[in-house]
């Protein structure tokens, strides 16, 4: 498995580095991420030496972790896609086949705590997944994991969700999470098609690097009707979304309370879920005219709001070219106010 014995962290030292041959962390948490035999799983590394990253589809079912084997190299980056996929072609939203559970990814440190976009360190964070938990009335993760730079919480559920109900449960799950000021990454928790860190593996950001580690990982998988009922009833109870404006049930149409307070309407007639749905046809890692006029065009349907937002950054995020949520959030504000012809959701659909 990745339980990699690091002496030494410089290239000179590389071969210094042991993989020791004992059971997978990432092979615990797989039995619970990864379930459909003959469905797609990915692995994707980062090479520290060449900084190149490498999509490894494994094929769900009894070579799955015999695979896990034969990527176990000192020098890599790990991750693994939360989803089961329909193919080995590519890991985008509209390839994803089911996703077996929720998660949130939650940042550490004092620049993230003093910009109240994470907290001081992975106790703190760790206390925090709890607290929301108890404050939302949801089910307690039954798997947690310390990433090297904050905490990931999983919730996995006996049966798996299609995308399309995934993402509805997502929205309101993330909603819930922003009205509560629980500072998880919004741009994760709705994402279907995310990375995560891979346990066992080591998070090279830090120097030393820090190791990724379960603190909890329990097979006791969580009822569908607990989990969804509690998500929604939290969402109802805590995120007061504003009146709809058509008949949808799609809760992602709306602003939420925090873009109301701010007088933000929604000027298009897609809701957010739609929009997500086209993003997965368009590659993020496009031309920057192209990637700018989908920005804009998100901005116009959804009005500016911070759903808005966190949509654009989380189809950003899918690309290599990604710099960071500052950056979209520099273009993203450039937008407000705008005056001249607006680029609507047509320059999407011409895309597609």
């Amino acid at each position: 498995g990745w339980d990699i014995n690091q002496e030494e962290t410089s290239r000179q030292s590389a071969k210094n580095i042991r993989v020791k041959p004992v059971q997978s962390e990432l092979e615990k948490l797989l039995k619970l991420a990864w379930r459909t035999p003959g469905k797609t799983g990915f692995i994707v590394t980062r090479n520290l030496l060449t900084n190149t990253f490498q999509q490894h589809p494994i094929k769900i079912g009894d070579d799955t972790y015999k695979r896990l084997q034969e990527l176990a190299r000192p020098n890599l980056d790990v991750y693994f896609g939360c989803a089961e996929f329909n193919t080995a072609d590519n890991r985008k939203g509209a390839n994803v086949y089911v996703l077996n559970g929720f998660h949130v990814d939650l940042d550490c440190g004092d620049d993230k705590a003093a910009s109240g976009k994470g907290y001081t360190d992975w106790t703190a964070a760790k206390d925090a997944v709890y607290a929301f938990c108890a404050l939302a009335n949801l089910p307690k993760p039954n798997v947690v994991i310390k990433s090297g730079g904050g905490i990931h919480a999983y919730w996995y559920m006996t049966t798996g969700l299609d995308p399309s109900a995934w993402y509805e449960f997502a929205v309101k799950l993330k909603a819930t999470a922003r009205a509560l000021n629980f500072l998880a990454d919004p741009s994760r928790t709705s994402d279907g098609a995310s990375l995560m860190r891979a346990p066992g593996s080591f998070n090279h950001k830090y120097d030393p690097p820090r190791p990724v580690e379960i603190l909890k990982c329990s097979d006791h998988l969580i009822p569908n009707d607990v989990m969804l009922n509690a998500i929604e009833e939290a969402f109802v109870k805590h995120a007061q979304p504003i009146d709809r404006t058509d008949d949808s049930d799609d809760v992602t149409t709306h602003a939420s309370a925090k873009n109301r307070s701010k007088g933000m309407t929604l000027h298009g007639s897609h809701s957010l879920k739609e929009l997500a749905a086209m993003l997965n046809e368009v590659d993020p890692d496009s031309d920057y005219h192209r990637w700018f006029s989908v920005l804009s065009a998100i901005h116009h349907e959804t009005g500016g709001s911070e759903d808005g937002f966190d949509l654009a950054n989380t189809w950003s995020a899918r690309g290599q070219k990604y710099k960071g949520e500052a950056e979209i959030r520099i273009k993203w504000n450039s937008l407000d106010g705008h005056q001249g012809n607006p680029i609507t959701v047509g320059t999407i659909k011409k895309i597609l």
